[in-house]
C-alpha cells in the first residue's frame, strides 16, 4: 500500500485529473483506490478480465481490456481528446508503456512503477513533451534516522495506509484472496505471476510467552509497579509482568524477544520502533502486542511494567530516562550512555532513586565459564594479568561515519571492561589507550583499539579489540596469569586451566555468554521486595565512566587517564 501511495504522492493528483492505471495487479488495484480518493476519474487497464472486475468494484469508473478495446479512442473521447493527464504503469513492459505515452495529453505525466526499458522511455516521450517519474519502493525515510526532510516518508505512509484501512476508506479483501503459511510462498508467488490470483496473506505462526521454558526463580512473586514519587519501587500483585520493547532491530529480534518467550509470567505487550512495517511484523508474530514509532507514546499508558530498550544507541540514555521517570523498570541493551551529559543526567536520577529497578545488559559475568574462572580466581595469592582478545567483523560504514561515538568501544567492549571489574573484585585506576588511525574510510579507530587498564589490586587488564581479522580464527579468547597458573578460554565454548585440577577443563558445543542468565535474574528481581537488582548500581557508573574515557581517548588519537 506504501508503494502505491508514494507512487500516488510522486504524481500529485488533483480533483478532477484524468488517470489511467495500466496493470491491475495488487499495486494497480491499491492506486486505483487512491485515485478515486483523491477525486479523479480513474480509468483501470488490464488483460485479465476478473482483475478488470475487481477494479469496478473498487471505483474505477471505466475499465478496457487492450485487446479487445480501443483505448487510444475510448480515451480520447472520455477526456475530451485532451487525454490522459496522470498514467500509472504498473505492468512495466514496452507495450503498457506504449499505450501510456500514447494516451497522455501533452506535458502529461506518466509513473512508473518497478523497472522499465528507459531508453524506450526516452525516446517516445519528446513526442509528447511527458514527465517521467519513477515510484520507487526504497523511499526517502526508509532508514532508522531521527529526522528526515522528506514530508511523506516511509512510516508516515504507513501510518496513512494504516488509517485509512481502520476507517474504511481502503478496501484489501477483494485482493487478498488467500491466507498461506511459509511453506507456500513460492507457488503463491508463481500463481501471482500467471494472473491466478491478485495477492495473499503470509500467516506467521504466533509464539506465546506464558508457555515457553521453566527459568530458576521465574515462577515466584507477582509482577511489578513501581512510582517515581518515592524511593522505594514496590512490587505489585499482578501475575504477569509487562514488557514493551523499544526497538526492535536484528538484536532484539535475534536474542531479546527469544529469551522473553521463555520467560514465565512475562508478556511482552507493546513494541516501539521507527520502521513501521517491522514492528507490525513482529506485533504479529508475537500475537497481541500493540505497535508504536515513539516511545513517548507508549509511556504515556499504562500498557506496561518494565521497558527492554534496544534502540539506537544514542538514544539509550533518553529511552531509559524517560521510562524510569514513568514508573517503569528498566532492562538497557549496551550502551548505557555514549555522552558524558548523558550519564551525569541518568546517574543523577538513578542517585536519587536509590531503590529504581534498572540495569544494563553487560552479560559476560553470567557466563557459567566467567564465574567457573571467578571462583578459582579469588583465591588467588598475585594480581593477575589478563588479556582479552576480539577479533569482529568490519562494521558497516552506515553505521559508524554519522558520529565518531557510539562505536564498538561503548557498543561491546564495554562489557568487557565489565568481566574484567567482575575478575578482579577491584576498581580500574588508570587506563591507557592506542588505536589504529588510517586514512581508510572503513577503518575506524574505535573499531581497532588496544586498551590497558590498571586495577586497584594490582591486575592489568589489556583489551584487544580489531575488526581485521578473519572469522575462522574465532571471534573472543581470553587469556589469564596468575600465581604460576593460566586460564584460557575460546568463545565461551572452550576453557581449559593450567596449574589447576582437571574438572576445571570443559567444552561445550553451543556458547553461553551469560545472556540468559541475567535476563531471567533481572525479571526475578523484580519480584522480590527487596528489588536488588543482578548489577550493583555504582558499577554501573563506573563501566559507563571509564567506558567513555576510553572511547574519547581512541577517538583522540589515544593516551592515558588516571582515574
Amino acid at each position: 500500500a506504501t508503494y502505491a501511495l508514494q507512487g500516488v504522492r510522486r504524481a500529485q493528483l488533483q480533483i478532477g485529473d484524468r488517470v489511467c492505471v495500466f496493470g491491475l495487479d495488487i499495486v494497480g488495484l491499491l492506486t486505483v483506490q487512491f485515485a478515486k480518493l483523491a477525486g479523479c476519474l480513474v480509468i483501470g487497464i488490464d488483460t485479465e478480465a476478473t482483475r478488470l472486475e475487481v477494479a469496478k468494484k473498487l471505483g474505477a469508473d471505466t475499465v478496457f481490456h487492450p485487446s479487445r478495446d480501443d483505448i487510444y479512442k475510448e480515451i480520447n473521447l472520455m477526456t475530451e481528446r485532451h487525454g490522459a493527464d496522470i498514467s500509472f504503469v504498473v505492468s512495466s513492459t514496452d507495450h503498457a508503456i506504449d499505450h501510456a505515452i500514447a494516451v497522455s495529453r501533452a506535458q502529461g505525466k506518466i509513473v512508473l512503477f518497478g523497472s522499465a526499458n528507459m531508453s524506450s522511455v526516452q525516446k517516445q516521450r519528446y513526442t509528447k513533451d511527458v514527465d517521467i517519474l519513477i515510484a520507487s519502493g526504497l523511499h526517502l525515510g526508509q532508514k532508522e534516522v531521527d529526522e528526515t526532510p522528506a514530508r511523506w516518508t516511509e512510516n508516515k505512509n504507513m501510518e496513512i495506509c494504516e488509517q485509512m484501512i481502520e476507517q474504511g476508506k481502503l478496501q484489501l479483501a477483494p485482493l487478498l484472496e488467500e491466507e498461506i503459511s511459509i511453506k507456500q510462498i513460492k507457488q503463491t508467488y508463481q500463481r501471482i505471476q500467471k494472473k491466478l490470483i491478485v495477492g495473499a496473506v503470509l500467516a506467521y505462526k504466533q509464539i506465546a510467552f506464558s508457555q515457553a521454558s521453566s527459568m530458576s526463580g521465574c515462577h515466584t512473586g507477582g509482577a511489578v509497579k513501581f512510582t517515581v514519587q518515592t524511593d522505594t519501587f514496590v512490587p505489585a500483585v499482578s501475575d504477569q509482568v509487562r514488557v514493551g520493547v523499544i526497538g526492535v532491530g536484528t538484536f532484539a529480534q535475534q536474542t531479546l524477544l527469544p529469551l522473553l518467550a521463555k520467560l514465565r509470567n512475562v508478556s511482552v505487550k507493546a513494541v516501539v520502533d521507527s520502521d513501521v512495517r517491522k514492528a507490525r511484523v513482529i506485533a504479529k508474530r508475537y500475537g497481541n502486542v500493540k505497535t508504536f514509532v515513539k516511545a513517548q507514546d507508549l509511556f504515556a499508558n499504562n500498557l506496561i511494567d518494565v521497558a527492554v530498550i534496544a534502540s539506537t544507541h544514542t538514544v539509550h540514555a533518553e529511552h531509559a530516562l524517560r521510562a524510569l521517570q514513568s514508573g517503569k523498570a528498566v532492562l538497557l541493551e549496551k550502551p548505557m550512555v555514549t555522552d558524558f551529559s548523558q550519564l551525569q543526567r541518568l546517574c543523577s536520577f538513578l542517585r536519587k532513586n536509590q531503590h529504581a529497578p534498572f540495569c544494563v545488559d553487560y552479560h559476560y559475568p553470567f557466563a557459567p565459564f566467567s564465574q567457573k574462572i571467578k571462583a578459582v580466581v579469588k583465591k588467588r595469592r598475585t594480581p593477575m594479568m589478563i588479556h582479552y582478545r576480539v577479533n569482529r567483523e568490519l562494521m558497516r560504514s552506515d553505521r559508524i561515519r554519522s558520529t565518531m561515538k557510539a562505536g564498538y568501544i561503548l557498543g561491546e567492549a564495554s562489557q568487557i571492561v565489565d568481566l574484567f571489574c567482575y575478575l578482579t573484585d577491584a576498581r580500574p585506576v588508570s587506563i591507557a589507550v592506542e588505536a589504529m588511525h588510517s586514512s581508510r574510510d572503513d577503518i575506524f579507530p574505535t573499531d581497532n583499539v588496544s586498551v590497558q587498564i590498571s586495577f586497584s589490586e594490582g591486575s592489568v587488564c589489556t583489551l584487544l579489540y580489531t575488526v581485521l581479522g578473519h572469522a575462522g580464527m574465532g571471534a573472543e579468547r581470553m587469556e589469564i596469569f596468575y600465581d604460576e597458573k593460566a586460564i584460557l578460554m575460546e568463545d565461551y565454548m572452550e576453557l581449559y586451566g593450567f596449574g589447576l585440577p582437571a574438572w576445571f577443563n570443559e567444552t561445550i558445543t553451543v556458547p553461553d555468554n551469560g545472556h540468559e542468565r541475567l535476563v531471567s535474574q533481572f525479571f526475578n528481581s523484580l519480584k522480590d521486595e527487596s528489588l536488588v537488582t543482578p548489577i550493583d548500581p555504582d558499577r554501573l557508573h563506573m563501566i559507563a565512566e571509564v567506558s567513555l574515557l576510553i572511547d574519547q581517548l581512541a577517538c583522540e588519537g589515544g593516551g592515558k587517564k588516571e582515574l
